[in-house]
């Protein structure tokens, strides 16, 4: 190993970290003159620090030894900081999730398929990454803006966000991490022009949708990263460092995607649940659990997210906010949207376009029976069960080419 070129990449890590030799000494719980040794080539770097110098920058080990590594070790590495889980299991999905992007958008071409949106504008604010209230105002404008673009106005709900996000330009892949798991998403860019998103399909179906949502901010307003590792519910803290800036932003923009200023006043309106104050300005009057609960019904989303939304937007004051909350949960969301007939689970996405690709590619022989498996995350065994009870078959042709697969 030459050591002189470790430090040089250690060094450089760092820079791009936007770390200091005092934070990585506290983090190794060594002094800092140790840091700036190792840097120099001065001193050397013991196995245990390596790899846990590699986990704090989000390099491979391959890459701070050899200088290089191929892309889906890039993003499993950019994906989990010190600042995200490290857990192994979740260094594999992420691995596993570019695979199963890459598959996809190669069999996107094989099929010779393509969607309304081919490609995803970018949505660039330098300032946002180290401003709380400008990646607040950012994520709010870029909701607008892909709105307009979509053509989905500001009067309305999303009925489908996985289709309509999936059509814009993103395949969402379901990722089994467990209800219980920080983790709500992930999401990775394998190429340029590519993007794809893992959720969570263990949390709760609404988290699920924001998840989406919140996964679309990133490929639109993060074009400089291959990948985000995302815990939504972390991202509202006042933080300086990026990582969180870009969380919080991608938050904002999902909250105001889903349910703008617009849509809420016009569905209270309906509902006779607005009234006019001081210099016109509305406000929502005479809200109860019922309210909450239908208007979440309407929108898709959470209650916590919607009763946000509210105060967010001038239309309750955060007591009245608290007041709510502690009525819901003294009655329980889930009991009383099923007292008033609503079926939350009919909103999980039951199989994704990607998916339907995967069924189109093996269908035509394109695909192999191991990936498709993989594009479901299912194994062999258990996607030649389904295959049979779904009736399919392949049909093969003189000249038919295997994705991946080159001669």
């Amino acid at each position: 190993m030459d050591r002189l070129n470790l430090a040089q990449r250690l060094r450089e890590a760092r820079d791009l970290a936007d770390l200091t030799q005092e934070q990585v000494a506290d983090y190794l719980g060594i002094r800092r003159p140790a840091i700036a040794e190792i840097e120099a080539g001065t001193r050397a770097v013991k196995s245990t620090e390596l790899v846990r110098l590699a986990e704090l920058y989000g390099k491979t080990l391959r890459w701070l030894l050899e200088g290089t590594e191929t892309r889906d070790e890039r993003i499993a590495a950019a994906l989990f900081r010190t600042e995200q889980p490290a857990d192994p299991l979740l260094r594999r999905e992420a691995a596993k999730l570019a695979r199963r992007c890459r598959v996809v958008f190669d069999l996107e071409k094989a099929l010779q398929v393509s969607r309304h949106h081919d490609s995803l504008p970018t949505y660039h604010h330098d300032k946002a990454l180290t401003d709380y209230s400008e990646a607040m105002e950012h994520g709010r404008r870029v909701a607008y803006l892909e709105r307009a673009r979509l053509g989905l106005g500001i009067g309305g709900p999303i009925r489908d966000p996985w289709g309509l996000i999936e059509d814009a330009g993103l395949h969402v892949f379901s990722l089994r991490l467990g209800r219980d798991a920080q983790l709500d998403g992930i999401f990775t860019r394998p190429s340029d022009g590519q993007a794809c998103v893992g959720v969570n399909v263990d949390k709760w179906v609404f988290r699920q949708v924001f998840t989406v949502v919140h996964e679309f901010g990133h490929a639109l307003m993060d074009g400089d990263t291959i990948g985000e590792a995302c815990i939504t519910s972390r991202a509202w803290d006042r933080s300086r460092s990026t990582y969180a800036n870009r969380e919080l932003r991608a938050n904002q923009f999902a909250a105001v995607f889903l349910v703008p200023r617009e849509a809420l006043v016009r569905y209270l309106r309906s509902r006779e649940r607005v009234t006019t104050g001081r210099g016109a300005q509305e406000r929502a009057k005479g809200l109860t659990p019922v309210d909450i609960v239908r208007a979440q019904d309407h929108f898709g989303v959470s209650a916590d997210m919607l009763l946000w939304r509210l105060v967010n937007e001038g239309l309750i004051e955060i007591h009245e906010r608290h007041e709510l909350a502690k009525l819901l949960g003294a009655i329980g969301v889930t009991s009383l949207a099923r007292s008033l007939g609503y079926n939350w689970r009919e909103r999980a996405q039951p199989v994704s376009r990607a998916q339907e690709l995967g069924l189109r590619g093996y269908s035509k022989g394109v695909v192999t029976l191991g990936q498709l498996a993989e594009i479901f995350d299912k194994s062999k065994e258990e996607m030649y069960d389904l295959i049979r009870v779904w009736g399919l078959h392949q049909e093969f042709a003189p000249g038919d080419a295997l994705v991946g697969v080159t001669a």
